[in-house]
């Protein structure tokens, strides 16, 4: 996502044990600034909320594509594109807002970004990517929790069963990318 041209935002997606909570979450991370930890609920809706934004953004686009083949003029099928949408597509969670959008020079799709004061676009496909990394994190936290459960089970003490468990993130994200 580019707040201006050649200025990337990047939401990070990771997992996080909360012990509070005796198990690890999703969080997502601003440049290293925390936003929202979501459970794995929150994070699937989340994830299917980023989706019906896409959603709308490639159904006004196409819209607007229909009523400009039709011979209506730029101006009025953006309006009328507008006027078509019954609800606003929003995701809000936490100060993350995403919206729906298309660009009126271009006529692209876009999903608009707003974090606090820092605001910006993604491509559907940059989106797209942003839900399923919020859904793989979920799984990931799913299992991070089920094996420091095992862990802890076969005798491990609490923290030691963290740390092995972070290890293993650690190795994934620094050796696998992810």
């Amino acid at each position: 996502m580019t707040a201006r041209p050649g200025r990337p935002i990047t939401i990070q997606v990771r997992t996080r044990w909360a012990a509070e909570r005796d198990l690890y979450m999703v969080t997502m991370e601003l440049r290293d600034r925390l936003l929202v930890t979501l459970t794995n609920p929150q994070a699937f809706n989340y994830a299917a909320d980023v989706s019906g934004v896409v959603s709308q953004a490639l159904h006004d686009a196409g819209l607007i594509g229909k009523l400009l083949a039709s011979g209506r003029p730029r101006a009025t099928a953006l309006l009328a594109a507008n006027k078509a949408r019954k609800v606003e597509h929003k995701a809000m969670t936490g100060p993350v807002l995403l919206t729906s959008g298309v660009d009126p020079n271009t006529l692209h799709p876009f999903i608009g970004l707003s974090v606090g004061t820092t605001v910006g676009r993604w491509t559907v496909q940059e989106a797209d990517g942003h839900a399923r990394d919020v859904l793989i994190a979920a799984g990931l936290a799913d299992r991070q929790t089920d094996s420091r459960a095992a862990l802890i089970g076969m005798g491990m003490p609490d923290f030691q069963a963290t740390n092995a468990v972070n290890d293993l993130d650690n190795y994934r994200q620094k050796y696998l990318g992810r």
